[in-house]
């Protein structure tokens, strides 16, 4: 598919310019989506002119663009964020990515996560397969865990911003849940490749479009899935792109994880 090669290509020239200002002082502005800096901007500004380049007929949906809504005319829109998890890139941790992915009638056919740091690619093509893939090397083939309620322990993911009250309430909702506390949308991918059993974000917490549509379909290729609390597939490209209250699973366990946190609700997001 021409357009995840030149996905690739525009996440690894992003990410030199992240790595290139990477450990620097940066001057942070805060904006109703959190902290934002120069880089993340110039890292859109470059995804975002090639992509209205190469592709002149697609949408553009950017988390350092306005949304001016003429995305809602196009068949197929681009969701981008330029600089994942910016609190971590400003602080000095290397624990951030750059998301491309694509949409069509609001279903996600492609999907990338870029971790500059690592060199490494998160990918998938819909019903092509999810793959990992160090830049240099061959792409390996990625699936999720066959961990089911069986299992003694259920590692379950949230935003290493919650605190030990939020891990002791996921505890009493899913007794078997064993809370792993990591940042950034890269912890959908980190289900897609079986290191974790599921990740949840609660209707207290938000994700955007392009946190969402690229590791989506990766988790999806990778024989997992990702819904709403109630159950409900996620559409893409529609006027609001905030999404409350998520579970992404390794399929197997999804319908007994979503009676298990039916009820109070608790303090784990992305």
């Amino acid at each position: 598919m021409i357009e995840l090669e030149v996905a690739k290509e525009l996440a690894i020239q992003a990410g030199e310019i992240l790595l290139d200002s990477f450990g620097k002082v940066h001057e942070v502005t805060i904006t109703e989506e959190g902290p934002t800096t120069w880089v993340d901007k110039a890292s859109s500004d470059l995804i975002v002119s090639r992509l209205r380049e190469r592709f002149p007929d697609d949408g553009i949906l950017s988390e350092e663009l306005e949304d001016d809504r003429e995305r809602l005319r196009k068949r197929r829109v681009w969701c981008i964020d330029p600089l994942d998890s910016t609190r971590q890139y400003i602080t000095g941790t290397s624990d951030f990515s750059v998301i491309l992915s694509l949409a069509e009638k609001g279903t996600p056919i492609m999907g990338l996560l870029y971790r500059p740091a690592e060199r490494k690619f998160y990918f998938a093509v819909k019903s092509e397969g999810a793959f990992s893939q160090v830049v240099g090397q061959d792409p390996v083939r990625i699936r999720v865990s066959r961990t089911d309620f069986s299992a003694k322990r259920l590692l379950i993911l949230i935003s290493d911003s919650r605190g030990e009250k939020a891990i002791k309430e996921l505890e009493a909702k899913v007794p078997k849940a064993w809370p792993i506390k990591m940042s950034g949308s890269v912890k959908t991918c980190i289900v897609a490749k079986g290191e974790a059993d599921a990740f949840l974000l609660t209707r207290e917490n938000l994700m955007r479009d392009w946190d969402l549509c690229g590791p989506q379909v990766i988790l999806e290729e990778a024989g997992g899935r990702l819904t709403d609390l109630e159950g409900r597939t996620i559409e893409y490209n529609q006027k609001y792109t905030r999404q409350y209250g998520l579970l992404a699973s390794n399929g197997v366990l999804h319908n007994q994880l979503l009676v298990q946190m039916r009820g109070r609700a608790i303090e784990a997001g992305a």
